[in-house]
């Protein structure tokens, strides 16, 4: 049922659009306060609003704005009985409907009043599918950001599951060679620094500091009597670890994963040389991979300044000499550069990885037993 307001001072105008609209089809109330129209369009939820133009203390202009303050869907007709062109122009302009003049035929009323509910009811199922229509982009939207959400953290996920799987890979492979507990961790760190100060993305920054440490893994497939020798290798013995780089890179294979694919490439390069004097391939210059050319220098770098069963440890200034004496034979003169740009960084990160390490092996050793007893792992 449509809901209609009437609203004029003189009460039998009232009365008769009572008389008129009142039906099955209407409900219809009227007033003659103005003051008491505010109220009931407070109150109530009106679909038209017919309204004479001249009210005590109130012009039509001012009527119309307070209804649609009010009721804003609301549709409003207005009647007048002292026409005036601008005010015409001023109804239609805020919004009027319809601007009627006195005397006005009945059924030319009913007409009008019709044609303005029809239409009301028109613009209410279009506002209505707008606000389904914006509801469901809102949800869709909202929808597509959770699942891009979900996406994220199961990308995160993932990404940290491909680190761990790297880390524990590599501590194998320490174990295996009894290299010192800082060296993988300090490749990595190195081989960061020396990439972001040649200017790389973020992105293979990182990717870099996550495989570098892979670059021997190829050694679990070496000998423990080989790998340990105290004393030096034979030609043979040395034809055996120089296949840790093969190894390596089959561990990887063909991986199409970016961190398994610069696994596989450090792993198989770092041990060129910049003049075609290294294993396995003999490469040079730039075919060498980037990242082995990059690990190749962290890797001696770091094996020179650090204790090992075979050899003392150098000097930063001992071990620097050498890096420079071999640039452009065994290292990349550009990356060489960077390197000796980088070095306090460099030594900054040593530092760093070193009291972390440190701290790390200091806790109280891992029980896997008690771990299982604690978690009920093999409970039926």
């Amino acid at each position: 049922m449509d809901k209609i307001l009437y609203i004029d001072d003189e009460d039998i105008q009232c009365r008769l659009m009572t008389e008129i609209f009142q039906s099955d089809k209407y409900h219809v109330d009227t007033s003659s306060c103005y003051k008491n129209a505010i109220e009931m369009m407070d109150k109530n939820n009106y679909d038209l609003i017919i309204s004479d133009i001249n009210l005590p203390g109130k012009n039509g202009i001012d009527i119309l704005k307070d209804v649609k303050n009010r009721n804003k869907n609301a549709y409003v007709i207005l009647i007048t009985g002292a026409p005036s062109l601008n005010t015409a122009v001023d109804a239609i302009r805020f919004g009027a409907f319809e601007y009627i003049l006195k005397p006005y035929d009945i059924i030319d009323l009913v007409n009008i009043v019709q044609k303005a509910l029809d239409e009301k009811k028109v613009s209410d199922e279009v506002r209505h599918f707008q606000s389904i229509s914006e509801k469901y982009q809102e949800n869709l939207e909202k929808t597509l950001m959770d699942q891009i959400y979900e996406i994220r953290n199961a990308y995160k996920m993932a990404k940290s599951a491909h680190i761990k799987s790297l880390e524990i890979l590599a501590r194998a492979a320490e174990y295996h060679d009894q290299a010192t507990n800082y060296h993988i961790k300090l490749v990595g760190e190195y081989s960061a620094v020396i990439a972001q100060h040649m200017g790389l993305a973020e992105e293979e920054v990182n990717l870099i500091r996550f495989t570098a440490p892979m670059h021997d893994v190829g050694k679990i497939g070496i000998s423990h009597q080989i790998l340990r020798k105290p004393g030096k290798l034979t030609d043979e013995e040395f034809g055996i670890v120089q296949m840790h780089t093969i190894i390596g890179a089959n561990i990887f294979g063909s991986e199409s994963h970016p961190y398994h694919k610069s696994a596989g490439i450090i792993a198989v390069s770092h041990h060129e040389r910049y003049n075609g004097d290294g294993y396995p391939f003999q490469l040079s210059g730039e075919d060498i991979p980037l990242f082995g050319r990059i690990v190749s220098i962290v890797d001696v770098y770091d094996a020179l300044t650090s204790e090992r069963p075979y050899k003392n440890r150098w000097s930063i200034e001992k071990a620097s000499k050498y890096i420079l004496e071999q640039r452009g034979q065994q290292f990349d003169p550009n990356i060489v550069d960077c390197f000796f740009d980088a070095i306090g960084d460099i030594n900054n990160a040593r530092e760093r990885v070193i009291t972390m390490t440190d701290e790390y092996m200091a806790r109280e050793p891992f029980s896997y037993y008690n771990y299982i007893k604690e978690n009920n792992i093999f409970k039926m």
